[in-house]
């Protein structure tokens, strides 16, 4: 019977990548803190349980019975649970080798909302944008398991870390309203948004590449069109060197649909993110989300 070392280790390597040692030792502390209801052992199953705790026992109950893709699939479940529940605090998909998460995924390590509520993402598209002699690297990722959704404590964080956006901004929401070629709520440029600081990751993005990714921004719809367009259960990376911007549909379920939004509004909003957060040094990103919760937008640091 395997531990939960080889469990977990087992959830990643279904493609033969390997887990680096230092990431499976960290989710082992952190699943020591996770109430999971333990079955009593049997005889031949103590082995299972490590260090004084139950939680390889733990696991092992909930799979020992399932079909190997659906062990692959619960052992995800439970790290992207326990990666939930330190989103805001900790640095845990640093540890982790996206690659690993599939056949997709082969970016560098990223703190971002969208990778952390699915990490079967796909990448589904993967340009680079030539902004006056600068790559910007855009890249769609789809989420095959719906997983995508807003998060609980995004209101709170809010009120902690606001970020001011002043009433200046309401003229470019209108104008960018008009820009929209769908309606609402498809379009949702113009949509009132409150932005928090937040701590995705232990450090900042390095120097200006904030600043030169958000410039970016104002040059990119002289390119592809004032808007862009985000498909459900998808979301979209703008990445220049440590610095990442990123889009996610939260439009699941019912209203599940596409969404449309202004580079101009995106540009605005993360440039008063930048200041307030990271430049002032409150915090390593920022994030911001509409009132009607269909999508959230984060400025975060990636591995570059």
């Amino acid at each position: 019977m395997p531990r939960l070392h080889d469990l977990l280790e087992y959830a990643f390597t279904c493609d033969d990548a390997r887990v680096p040692a230092d990431a499976i030792e960290f989710l082992l502390t952190l699943i020591g803190r996770k109430d999971c209801p333990v079955e009593a052992p049997q005889a031949d199953e103590k082995r299972l349980v490590l260090n004084g705790t139950d939680e390889a026992l733990c696991v092992y109950n909930r799979i020992k019975r399932e079909s190997n893709q659906t062990k692959i699939s619960i052992l995800r479940d439970l790290i992207r649970e326990l990666t939930m529940m330190h989103i805001a605090t900790t640095a845990l998909l640093l540890f982790f080798s996206i690659g690993t998460l599939g056949t997709s995924v082969a970016s560098g390590a990223l703190q971002s909302r969208g990778l952390a509520s699915c990490p079967s993402a796909v990448v589904v598209n993967s340009t680079t944008i030539n902004v006056n002699g600068n790559e910007i690297k855009s890249t769609t990722f789809e989420c095959p398991d719906d997983n995508l959704s807003a998060r609980d404590d995004e209101s709170s964080l809010v009120a902690r870390f606001p970020v001011i956006i002043p009433n200046t901004l309401s003229h470019v929401a209108k104008r960018n309203a008009a820009e929209c070629k769908t309606a609402a709520p498809e379009c949702q440029c113009g949509q009132p948004t409150t932005c928090a600081c937040t701590n995705p990751t232990p450090n900042a993005p390095t120097g200006l590449d904030c600043t030169i990714l958000i410039d970016s921004l104002q040059i990119i719809p002289q390119l592809q069109g004032s808007t862009f367009v985000v498909q459900p259960r998808t979301f979209q990376l703008l990445q220049f060197e440590s610095c990442a911007i990123e889009f996610s549909n939260l439009a699941n379920g019912i209203r599940n649909q596409p969404l449309e939004y202004c580079w101009d509004e995106m540009s605005a909003l993360m440039g008063l993110s930048n200041q307030d957060c990271l430049e002032d040094n409150v915090s390593s990103g920022a994030s911001c989300t509409p009132n009607d919760g269909l999508w959230n937008l984060q400025l975060f640091r990636v591995s570059s």
